[in-house]
């Protein structure tokens, strides 16, 4: 087995047995969670508020990109990096998870940026990800007490590991093993600038509490008497997306998300509700995303190629 198919292996099989650890212990509560009922109560500010939230998140996200670009000397104006973030994206709903980068790589290299500086830039930002969202994980007070002193334990192991390994990112001798695990034919993977890197730690530490705003907003507009913490919701959203995102054989982490996200929010919303919400945020995310694509192709069709960028974002 070569190191990238070892690699794909090992990440998929910690996202199943955190999968298997979180439906442990949600048969161990059944009984007593299911006697919790629903009590719906939809309010429309609560709702818009969570579109709201989770869109002004996606913005965080690009302009991180955009940072994290410029470490390069390569830039993208805002919009160009908007359409091929929003396009890109949709590649994790196929096997792999590495389209994401592929299809990021591909449009950036359209625009003028120099392949290794659109590749890199594209796997930082997925490492950012992981240390960002591991730690909101680690530290957000409850939000894996569902899993029992495992789960706190291990996701602090992987928030430490991952913050040290962001320092490897500036590294060529670090980066040449990362790019074992890419396509072959891949660009030399380049060492970011370490400016460029806090700032898209920062953005990335802002988009999970957004999306942690967007869950609380959303459990708020669909159930009475929702009280979800929001570095709760953070910290359940954060784990329960990077379980999906490692579990690279399941396109869009579909099931392993939604279980990891019924089982950290049961506590607070009862299984049926946290259930509910699970569906519901995937539905939400789901269309926002097709709500922007159709804007972003439309652009890219009746975009032109410019020139290369070398300067600052």
């Amino acid at each position: 087995m070569n190191r990238r198919a070892l690699f794909r292996v090992l990440l998929t099989t910690a996202a199943l047995v955190a999968v298997g650890i979180a439906l442990s212990d949600l048969a161990g509560q059944w009984g007593e969670l299911t006697q919790q009922p629903v009590q719906w109560a939809f309010r429309p500010g609560y709702l818009a508020g969570a579109i709201l939230a989770a869109l002004a998140t996606y913005l965080v996200l690009i302009d991180s990109w955009r940072r994290v670009l410029g470490g390069y000397g390569d830039a993208l104006p805002f919009p160009v990096a908007a359409r091929i973030w929003i396009l890109s994206n949709f590649g994790k709903y196929l096997p792999g998870k590495l389209w994401i980068i592929a299809g990021m790589a591909v449009m950036a290299g359209k625009e003028g940026v120099r392949p290794a500086a659109a590749v890199t830039s594209a796997v930082i930002m997925q490492a950012l990800a992981l240390a960002s969202g591991a730690a909101v994980g680690a530290f957000a007070p409850g939000a894996l007490a569902a899993l029992g002193p495992w789960g706190g334990t291990g996701a602090l192991g992987v928030a430490v590991a991952s913050f040290l390994g962001l320092g490897l990112l500036i590294s060529p001798r670090a980066l040449g093993v990362v790019q074992g695990v890419l396509p072959a034919g891949a660009p030399t993977l380049e060492p970011v600038r370490a400016p460029a890197l806090a700032l898209g730690l920062v953005g990335n530490l802002l988009a999970w509490l957004g999306y942690g705003l967007a869950t609380r907003w959303l459990a708020e507009g669909l159930f009475a008497g929702a009280e979800l913490p929001l570095l709760v919701a953070a910290g359940a959203f954060a784990v329960s997306y990077l379980a999906g995102l490692l579990a690279l054989v399941v396109p869009g982490g579909i099931g392993v998300r939604e279980t990891i996200f019924t089982v950290l929010l049961a506590p607070y919303l009862g299984i049926r509700s946290a259930v509910a919400l699970a569906i519901a945020s995937r539905l939400l995310m789901t269309l926002i995303e097709l709500g922007l694509a159709l804007p972003a192709a439309l652009a890219r069709r009746g975009g032109t190629q410019e020139p290369p960028r070398t300067t600052g974002p």
